[in-house]
């Protein structure tokens, strides 16, 4: 049996506007990302870089300013519609993530009641 994947626009351009938040991030290893034998993700960029990437994907993806919503936590917030395959993309996100970065940590939320 094989699987045949389809990887509409909006996916592929939903995982490397994450991947491009943390560009210029340097790669995680076993002797930077592990602090008392517990393997953890480092990001090495300032929160001014940070910032000015996901600046610059808010502007190459024309996201409204009232649509961005940037704050100084350094959190980031990933939606995606209903049926757009964010199971799928966010699957791909992570691993694309490990890929460049070395990031091997990933949280995901869902609802416990369905959008309806």
């Amino acid at each position: 049996m094989q699987f045949k994947l389809e990887n509409p626009q909006h996916q592929i351009s939903a995982i490397r506007s994450v991947v491009e938040v943390f560009r210029g991030m340097e790669r995680n290893t076993y002797d930077n990302a592990h602090i008392e034998d517990i393997h953890t993700n480092v990001c090495s960029l300032s929160a001014q870089q940070l910032y000015d990437n996901i600046h610059r994907v808010i502007v190459e993806n024309n996201i409204a300013d009232s649509q961005s919503f940037i704050t100084e936590e350094n959190d980031a917030c990933v939606e995606m519609e209903t049926g757009t395959g964010k199971t799928l993309t966010y699957i791909q996100t992570a691993y694309e993530l490990f890929r460049e970065y070395g990031l091997s940590k990933f949280i995901v939320l869902v609802p416990s009641v369905p959008i309806r």
